[in-house]
């Protein structure tokens, strides 16, 4: 089985009228590639630290992105950040 991975641009976004973040992303998943947005609304459980990933953008302005392979590390930095 192909292994799935979405890749994040952070400085590639636009914030709606309605406060949804819509994020540059491409990816493979299941052997075919995608290019696209991820969109985030302001009442997903994960909204707040995808507004905070975003204030973050310089942090990958060299690679200017990042993928789903690095998520559980920067959302466990964003939790330690917010205790």
């Amino acid at each position: 089985m192909a292994e799935t991975v979405t890749f994040y641009y952070p400085s590639m976004h636009e914030i709606r009228a309605d406060g949804t973040i819509a994020m540059h992303a491409t990816g493979h998943e299941g052997g075919w590639r995608w290019t696209g947005e991820r969109t985030f609304s302001p009442d997903a459980a994960d909204y707040e630290f995808w507004r905070w990933v975003i204030s973050q953008r310089e942090r990958w302005a060299d690679a200017s992105f990042f993928s789903s392979d690095d998520l559980p590390s920067i959302q466990q930095e964003y939790a330690n950040r917010a205790a």
